[in-house]
């Protein structure tokens, strides 16, 4: 069985994203900065998965599909992108954490003292039970927790940048 060119090119870059994403995991953490505390609009995943994905779309494009990309092909292809990266991404989680015993011990810490300090702007942004809820819950957090956690923000970074890439990448055949 032959696997679509739609699927495979936007998959191949989505393991090589991954890869990079890994990389970035461990350097982050051992440079003392914990992937995990950083704001998800300075996320490094926003900037790769932009130029990943209009590259992957492009090439499926010009070579696969002889000029011609609807929108619907660009989500697809950005989500064929997405689930690799996401599942390579997880992985490499999962096994930091379970390799550096201190991975999720420093980001229960870093986040239990965040909280702590920001408990006013929280309370008033969710509210005092939601705040306690999740302060009390925090020291119950695990490496697959944390793999949930990148996994989901993976998935909804990668929805909202496959549709604006699609609208920029397709190109519709003139008749």
């Amino acid at each position: 069985m032959k696997i679509s060119p739609l699927i495979v090119i936007p998959a191949r870059y989505g393991l090589l994203a991954g890869l990079l994403g890994a990389v970035m995991i461990v350097v982050l953490f051992y440079a003392g900065r914990h992937p995990f505390l950083i704001p998800p609009f300075l996320d490094f995943r926003v900037l790769l998965f932009a130029v990943l994905i209009f590259f992957a779309l492009r090439e499926y494009r010009e070579y696969a599909n002889s000029g011609v990309l609807y929108f619907w092909q660009g989500v697809l292809g950005s989500y064929a992108f997405i689930g690799a990266f996401a599942l390579v991404g997880t992985s490499a989680v999962i096994i930091t954490g379970l390799a550096e015993p201190d991975f999720v011990g420093q980001y229960v810490t870093a986040m239990t003292n965040l909280m702590v300090q920001s408990k006013a702007n929280i309370v008033e942004a969710v509210g005092p039970e939601a705040y306690e809820i999740q302060l009390r819950n925090l020291p119950g957090t695990t490496v697959y927790t944390l793999a949930a956690d990148y996994f989901l923000k993976s998935l909804l970074i990668g929805l909202f940048l496959s549709v604006i890439i699609s609208v920029i990448a397709r190109r519709i055949p003139t008749t």
